[in-house]
């Protein structure tokens, strides 16, 4: 099971309570990625980010449950 927190600012209480939730993925929206049109995703068990279009973000969503 995928568990999912976003958050508009990149903050150490974000990543804290991602890690409360015992999230496995964690998404970010900060003012770079707003501009580009893209959320920056976030594996917590990685650690791999990479960035996702916002146009691709249920895709990428789907994939993690299939």
């Amino acid at each position: 099971m995928c568990i999912i927190v976003a958050c508009l600012i990149y903050t150490y209480r974000a990543f804290k309570h991602a890690e409360r939730l015992q999230a496995k993925q964690i998404i970010l929206l900060g003012t770079s990625e707003w501009g580009r049109g893209s959320v920056r995703v976030k594996n917590l068990t990685s650690r791999e980010e990479k960035d996702i279009l916002v146009d691709n973000l249920i895709a990428e969503l789907n994939s993690w449950t299939a």
